[in-house]
């Protein structure tokens, strides 16, 4: 699932506020290597900029972000 929001937050602390939804899904630190992810999110673009290429590129992303991009409000300048 791809998710486009607005916050206020800093990114270190949004970070820390996902990090604490997937623990209390169940993930655990041996969850990658156990191939068990009860929930993995990850912030793929913030404020523009690309943080994470990997998930950038992969298709379900790039079909998803897309999207978002046609729905967002376009602001026109006077």
């Amino acid at each position: 699932m791809v998710v486009g929001l607005a916050t206020e937050s800093r990114l270190d602390r949004l970070c820390d506020f996902l990090h604490s939804l997937e623990t209390a899904a169940g993930r655990i630190p041996a969850s990658k290597a156990m191939a068990v992810m009860p929930l993995d999110i990850d912030i793929v673009v913030w404020d523009g900029t690309i943080i994470s290429p990997y998930d950038y590129s992969r298709p379900y992303f790039t079909r998803g972000y897309a999207r978002i991009q046609q729905l967002q409000p376009r602001h026109v300048s006077e």
